[in-house]
């Protein structure tokens, strides 16, 4: 390595130097609340469970019954039967 490139490396030496002195001490400061119980419980950070299949089955049908709540139970229309046209086919030229 020539004199020159050692030059330019001087300077980018120390900002990893700069940068792993923080994060160095940012780990410390972090230890130090952990030890006094300043940081928060584990149990209170929100942490998502995995979910079973039970568990998706349930959530389903909970979403489904609900689904089923906010629209009007839909019926459906009979279909007339060839008798009731016919019925109605030969009610209407008779009168």
């Amino acid at each position: 390595m020539s004199s020159t490139e050692a030059s330019h490396e001087r300077p980018r030496l120390s900002q990893i130097k700069v940068e792993l002195t923080r994060l160095f001490k940012e780990q410390v400061e972090f230890f130090r609340k952990r030890s006094l119980g300043e940081l928060a419980p584990i149990e209170q950070i929100r942490v998502s469970e995995k979910r079973t299949k039970a568990d998706k089955a349930q959530r389903q049908a909970d979403q489904l019954e609900k689904k089923a709540s906010r629209r009007p139970a839909q019926t459906r229309k009979k279909k007339p039967t060839r008798e009731k046209f016919s019925q109605a086919v030969l009610g209407r030229s008779g009168s």
